[in-house]
């Protein structure tokens, strides 16, 4: 794999991929090197997260207290489940952290993110004149 060199200002390197490539790690996961993007992240999370953590799921709504923050509350059934062991702190953390990025994710910063549906026609016809542009 070709690699660039890092400037001396910021310490950053510059994107030298031209082509899409799929690398087999070790440990069994995959990375993907794609030319010109930068990020990839999730979209929506929530049929994911509940099929994934359903031993976290489990616990929300058990709670004394239906706005539980799962902080310092009384009668918490997801701290009680880290604190008699049946959770573990650090799976309760990657369910935090993964519905956090989900509930970032969910709120398009531009019209350019948002579904067609849901942008006015003007900002309709200015994506459809781009998209035209970026054909020709």
């Amino acid at each position: 794999m070709e690699t660039g060199a890092v400037r001396q200002q910021d310490s950053r390197g510059r994107h030298t991929t031209t082509h899409r490539q799929l690398f087999l790690l070790q440990s069994g996961a995959m990375v993907i090197d794609t030319p010109g993007m930068r990020e990839l992240g999730m979209w929506d999370v929530s049929d994911g997260l509940k099929e994934a953590f359903a031993d976290v799921e489990a616990y929300l709504g058990k709670c004394r207290f239906s706005d539980c923050t799962h902080q310092t509350e009384p009668g918490c059934a997801v701290r009680a489940a880290i604190e008699s062991g049946t959770l573990t702190k650090e799976r309760w953390k990657s369910y935090q952290k993964l519905k956090a990025e989900g509930h970032r994710r969910k709120k398009p910063s531009s019209p350019r993110e948002q579904p067609a549906s849901k942008i006015s026609g003007k900002q309709k016809r200015k994506r459809e004149k781009r998209i035209v542009r970026s054909e020709e």
